[in-house]
């Protein structure tokens, strides 16, 4: 709980810091016609989770609370990602620069982990040369993913805030209480942020936020599985924002559309122009966390051999409905703040 408290209070007052500087530097997220917002915002105030982030785990790991390991593999590839992610919040990087920086710092944060080893995973099957990649592809998709659901004010602190509780809940009875600790002062820091982007937002978290919360939330749950917390209930964890973005890619590709161009095809996207904002869609995929997610990614940790299959069970009906929306334009108003 002091843990929660404290990054929560810090990042609430770094993010009122960041709009401050945001405002008078002009750097405004400025709405056009694929933009799910109609005022002029302030961008950039996600730097404040990622700095209240890295500097809380820092902490722990200098009190010998966290281990070494994951106190290097989550604060210097999450820090390269952040900086990354400012600069383009600020003078709009290349795709292609981004891209090259989160593949280092993803891989990076692969080279501290002490082996790739995922409770609830056969990496047996799995040579390290396949492994390896694969994790790679995992976190570098997990950056890119969280960038694309982060479209609507307070769904990704909401989520970073859920998934954060939900890994340090699972790691707790396998891996100690401390083992949570940097995934409860990552949730705090986006709960401090959330007062401020919480519809109608008076700052977005931008990429210096979404990508680092990407990055972190994926680390932490590999570095967790490689404790002992279930993979597969820390993929339960984060179905809503998967299952949307990820299918939502694929139907793009089979399209053969640009999927360097920004668009309004997300799930999440169509709700909102159906429901006429963005409070009853971020609600929505709360309590699709709270009330579908969180009781099977709790029932997955309890029954291991059980584990696959209750993922199924838990994306099956998330990615029906993303292929459902995508399958039929949505109707009803724009929203409007």
């Amino acid at each position: 709980v002091l843990v929660f408290v404290v990054t929560a209070i810090a990042s609430l007052g770094l993010g009122e810091m960041a709009r401050w500087f945001a405002v008078r530097r002009n750097v405004i997220d400025v709405p056009n016609d694929r933009s799910s917002h109609r005022v002029p915002t302030p961008r950039g105030g996600g730097v404040a989770i990622a700095l209240v982030s890295i500097a809380g785990v820092a902490l722990l790991g200098l009190s010998g609370s966290v281990p070494g390991w994951i106190v290097l593999g989550f604060c210097v590839p999450g820090a390269a990602i952040a900086m990354v992610g400012l600069l383009d919040d600020v003078m709009q990087l290349a795709a292609s620069t981004r891209l090259v920086v989160h593949v280092v710092a993803c891989a990076g944060g692969l080279l501290a982990l002490p082996a790739l080893e995922f409770a609830g995973l056969r990496v047996g099957l799995l040579p390290v040369a396949l492994l390896a990649p694969l994790m790679l592809l995992v976190l570098v998709w997990s950056v890119n993913l969280y960038n694309f659901m982060d479209g609507i004010d307070g769904i990704a602190g909401m989520e970073a805030v859920f998934a954060g509780l939900m890994i340090a809940i699972l790691s707790h009875r396998i891996a100690g209480p401390a083992s949570g600790l940097p995934a409860v002062a990552l949730a705090g820091a986006a709960g401090g942020f959330l007062v401020l982007n919480w519809p109608p937002a008076r700052i977005f978290m931008g990429d210096s936020g979404s990508a680092f919360l990407g990055y972190a939330l994926c680390f932490l749950g590999l570095a967790l599985s490689h404790a002992g917390v279930n993979l597969w209930a820390l993929l339960i964890v984060v179905g809503a924002f998967v299952s949307d973005a990820t299918v939502t890619l694929v139907r793009r590709l089979l399209r053969r559309e640009d999927i360097l161009k920004p668009h309004r095809s997300h799930a999440y996207q169509r709700l909102t122009d159906r429901f006429g904002g963005h409070l009853p869609v971020t609600r929505l995929y709360g309590m699709v966390n709270v009330f579908w997610l969180a009781p099977l990614a709790l029932v997955a940790q309890e029954w291991p051999d059980w584990a696959g299959l209750i993922a199924v069970l838990a994306y099956l009906p998330l990615v029906s409905g993303v292929a459902l929306m995508g399958s039929n334009a949505a109707v009803g108003v724009n929203p409007q703040r």
